[in-house]
């Protein structure tokens, strides 16, 4: 229950807010990196896709939403499926038109599923990423602090869109 609010609330106070001067944008987006964590002896690199949000706040802070679906390969395991599933609210700050710094909190679902069974979990996680921005183009790296063991840190290319 307090997971839900802890998103709902801050979520229905972003998306419903508005100002005369703000801008929304979508970007979709790859992510590649390695587990830093507990496991990544055992996993190879994830990879996956994601989409963000942003509604600009001011002309340098914008607020944003963010999900996607990471695969983490096994190398272990044999017949397994692994993915993780974040969901985070964050804000983001440009130090000039094209640089940026920007930081999310919220939560990981992580899932397995193999030959043994399954198991499941939702984990606390923090995300710390900056970038540049060159057109509609958003690149820039991504540190995902997830539990001990599902923390990653990689790259994410992203097309970024204004609505």
């Amino acid at each position: 229950m307090k997971l839900k609010i802890f998103f709902i609330l801050p979520l229905s106070i972003f998306l419903f807010s508005s100002s005369a001067v703000a801008q929304d944008y979508l970007s979709i987006g790859l992510d590649a990196s390695t587990l830093i964590g507990e496991l990544n002896e055992f996993y190879g690199n994830p990879v996956g896709a994601n989409v963000q949000y942003e509604k600009e706040i001011s002309e340098s802070f914008t607020g944003l939403v963010q999900s996607g679906f990471t695969y983490v390969p096994n190398d272990l395991i044999i017949d397994a499926l692994i993915f993780m599933i974040p969901a985070r609210v964050g804000v983001k700050y440009f130090f000039t038109d094209k640089f940026y710094a920007q930081g999310a909190i919220g939560a990981h679902y992580v899932n397995a599923v193999t030959t043994f069974g399954t198991g499941n979990g939702t984990f606390f996680s923090f995300g710390l990423s900056g970038g540049i921005q060159l057109g509609p183009i958003d690149i820039g790296p991504v540190l995902n602090l997830v539990d001990n063991s599902w923390s990653h840190v990689g790259l994410r290319l992203a097309y970024r869109m204004e609505r």
